[in-house]
């Protein structure tokens, strides 16, 4: 158990850091204080012309990784950002060790417009644009493999709100090494293993809601070209059937009603209706692969980043991006920035080192759900509250300079008595002891000190 000072290596510069509960009706609201501050990363990221993304693989490399990317024909802008940031990466990487080619998957849109026409590293699928279409877009790629990327090793997919770190994955691919965590959260900390021949590698998920098999989360993942090549000679012998989630639509221009072709089917959602069973899109590749024999690795170097709390159902905190990240994810952070900002301020900070400025958001700082800015007569920042979710009540880490917020990562220490491991966490206001899992812990006051040195620079190092 800690003491209710919950910094005791740091009592001095911590007598303002409490832990408190907040909620809606009593929380005092951040000040709307609109700072441009991190506009130049974007602006500066986005100058440079959109050159498509390389599309021919370099034979005698020893990795040969190809890039599938789900995207909506009309969002142009959006694969141009993929194009002027993490594409550029694909580009520089290129040696005789290393070939990087990316494709963008998009289906047919009732909107004029798009850029397959001119360019080479887009392909039109015959499937209606929408939720529905993105897990047949996902297998097509896998499906028609020998189309676009025959000499692959191996295959990443990911969103186009995600950011891969190419650079850090194709080191790890050439070394055949990876950071494995145990299944399930706080059970150990991640250890390094050598990747098999055959693997799945990426943040793997059980979720009830989901089905009983792992899969790896949908936002990104690599895996090796024999699980594309068998699943692609299946398809061939006998053809997958993945039905639509509704056996008729009627609009009448005011409502959509969807006759549903399996129980919970929604066009809405991203999903496959299989033999009268809804299949989240997410989970479908898990499951299609969970017969074959390969490596599972759960690596948490994919991720999400923090986002508000209202955002984190499970209580699982995002991860912010850091110099270990291998692929981020917009996840949580949608209300925050716009995919093509957020594209670039990702590929700024992976260009500069800086991953802190990667918060500073057109809004600010303060212009994240999950933080409360507290100002002075000055309209300085003066105080700021973190807020966080444990079991099921929302949290503020109150701190007035970004050393007490880095400060706060000497709470991250187990509890010798508590048999699972955890984190001990005492809330000031409250006769309340919350208990959460380590790593849970660690991704907290990673952020917290992040959201410190940005809230209030120029108290510490950061």
């Amino acid at each position: 158990q800690l003491p209710r000072n919950l910094c005791p290596a740091r009592e001095a510069r911590s007598a303002h850091t409490t832990v408190r509960s907040t909620s809606a009706a009593s929380r005092t609201r951040w000040s709307k204080r609109r700072s441009m501050v991190g506009r130049w990363l974007l602006v500066a990221a986005g100058a440079a012309a959109a050159t498509e993304c390389p599309t021919l693989i370099h034979e005698d490399a020893g990795v040969r990784l190809a890039g599938y990317v789900v995207s909506r024909r009309r969002d142009v802008d959006v694969r141009d950002a993929v194009r002027r940031t993490w594409c550029a990466t694909a580009r520089r990487v290129a040696s005789d060790d290393v070939s990087v080619v990316v494709r963008f998957f998009v289906g047919l849109d009732t909107v004029e417009g798009g850029d397959d026409a001119h360019m080479m590293d887009v392909t039109v699928v015959d499937v209606p644009d929408g939720p529905s279409a993105v897990p047949h877009l996902r297998l097509y790629a896998l499906l028609r493999y020998d189309a676009w990327a025959r000499r692959a090793t191996h295959f990443l997919a990911l969103d186009d709100d995600a950011y891969p770190f190419l650079d850090r994955l194709t080191q790890s691919l050439v070394e055949k090494r990876a950071m494995h965590a145990p299944a399930g959260r706080g059970v150990g900390p991640a250890i390094s293993i050598a990747l098999e021949d055959t693997f799945v590698w990426g943040y793997f998920m059980e979720h009830p809601k989901f089905g009983p098999w792992p899969f790896a989360a949908g936002f990104g993942k690599v895996l090796t070209a024999d699980l594309a090549h068998a699943l692609a000679a299946m398809n061939a012998t006998v053809p997958l059937e993945l039905g639509p989630p509704c056996k008729s639509v009627r609009d009448d221009g005011t409502n959509i009603t969807c006759e549903r072709a399996c129980d919970d089917a929604d066009p809405r959602v991203q999903g496959v209706c299989l033999k009268r069973v809804w299949i989240y899109e997410d989970n479908l590749l898990g499951m299609l692969l969970t017969p074959f024999r390969y490596q599972l690795v759960h690596d948490k170097r994919f991720h999400v980043v923090p986002g508000p709390p209202s955002e984190r159902y499970d209580g699982a905190p995002g991860i912010p991006p850091s110099q270990t990240s291998l692929l981020v994810d917009r996840h949580d952070f949608k209300h925050a920035m716009g995919v093509v900002d957020f594209l670039e301020a990702m590929h700024a900070a992976a260009l500069t080192g800086n991953y802190d400025r990667f918060l500073l958001s057109p809004e600010g700082v303060c212009g994240l759900e999950r933080l409360v800015c507290f100002n002075n007569s000055r309209d300085e920042v003066e105080r700021v509250a973190y807020e966080f979710t444990i079991d099921d009540r929302t949290l503020a880490v109150v701190f007035d300079d970004c050393k007490q917020a880095e400060g706060f990562g000497d709470v991250c220490v187990v509890n010798g008595s508590d048999p699972e491991g955890r984190v001990s966490l005492h809330e000031s206001n409250k006769n309340i002891m919350h208990q959460f899992a380590l790593d849970d812990c660690r991704t907290i006051a990673a952020d917290v000190a992040a959201v410190g040195r940005a809230a209030l620079p120029g108290s510490c190092g950061g």
